[in-house]
């Protein structure tokens, strides 16, 4: 009885210290990345754990990720997104993976969506739109989950309907 309280306490700790599985989805070609977990020479990196922070999860893919992401631009637009928290580049350095995931342990796993934003297009991905870097979050997670993002006018009404200018007639006339 004494020995099976003692065992749930070392594997809680254990699940605490195992190291967590992150994919990084880029937002602009839907390439979906395993951060690493081994150097070039298969030297073993730190585990990544909840106090690994966003910008060490990031520079393990740098030679995979665009190189002006990389170029220290103090007006970048780059995002990382995770379900409904979005952390824009300069706060990487101070956001760790247990912050970003706002309480979940990440033990199944964490699917990071990384999105370069107006000024940071990949190359060959076309003309850049101008856009927030809220709205470009938003349209990413949404084509992540496989769900359309309603825009809405600043009456909160949605903008195809505020985009009509003739109302539609309605019957009221008591003919069945």
């Amino acid at each position: 009885m004494y020995g099976s309280n003692s065992n749930n306490a070392n594997t809680a700790k254990k699940k605490k210290k195992s190291p967590v599985r992150v994919v990084v989805r880029c937002a602009w070609s839907g390439a979906r990345l395993t951060v690493p977990t081994a150097g070039n020479n298969n030297d073993p990196l730190p585990p990544i754990l909840g106090s690994s922070t966003l910008l060490e999860l990031v520079l393990r893919l740098e030679s995979a990720l665009p190189p002006s992401l990389f170029q220290g631009s103090e007006s970048s637009t780059a995002t990382l997104v995770c379900l409904r928290k979005v952390v824009p580049q300069d706060q990487w350095e101070a956001t760790t993976l247990k912050r970003m995931l706002d309480g979940d342990d990440g033990s199944a796993g964490v699917v990071l969506t990384l999105d370069l934003g107006a000024g940071g297009k990949a190359v060959g991905s076309g003309a850049a739109t101008k856009s927030s870097p809220v709205n470009n979050a938003i349209a990413s997670a949404a084509s992540s989950l496989s769900i359309k993002p309603v825009v809405t006018s600043p009456a909160g009404t949605p903008a195809a309907a505020a985009a009509t200018s003739m109302p539609e007639p309605m019957d009221i006339s008591n003919d069945p």
